[in-house]
């Protein structure tokens, strides 16, 4: 899921995601950052709170 992500994240907005902006953050906060920027069509920004859209994934079972 976070790699779809990732791309339609890209060619949505010309560029690739910020990963260095999230480092450190877990899976789901990124893949709900994500999911996010995409549904909104919004690209990233850190000040922005982000719902919790997705609350399991695989990864973290």
């Amino acid at each position: 899921m976070l790699e779809l992500l990732l791309v339609q994240y890209e060619e949505m907005f010309g560029e690739p995601f910020p990963l260095k902006k999230v480092a450190g953050r877990r899976e789901i906060d990124v893949i709900n950052i994500l999911l996010d920027c995409v549904r909104t069509r919004s690209p990233y920004d850190p000040v922005k709170r982000v719902p919790d859209i997705v609350t399991g994934a695989p990864s973290s079972i």
